[in-house]
């Protein structure tokens, strides 16, 4: 039964119409911290990388990293 791990960041924008928009990148390095992470966020806004539907990006809302453990149970037979 093989186990899969698999680690994701989400960072999380305000935008200039007053929604959310987020990035969300696979596998990123053991270790970032929160000031690094805010570092890029700020350098993603300075220099207006992104626009959304719903505007610019204007702000930071939120950071999360998420790690997953998936096992795998059952395997289907193949034809």
């Amino acid at each position: 039964m093989p186990i899969s791990t698999n680690r994701i960041i989400k960072l999380s924008f305000r935008t200039s119409g007053g929604k959310a928009a987020g990035i969300t990148l696979s596998n990123p390095k053991q270790g970032l911290t929160k000031e690094v992470v805010q570092d890029v966020m700020n350098t993603i806004l300075a220099k207006n990388a992104f626009i959304t539907a719903s505007g610019e990006l204007v702000g930071i809302k939120d950071i999360k990293i998420t790690d997953t453990v998936t096992e795998d149970l059952y395997d289907p037979l193949e034809p």
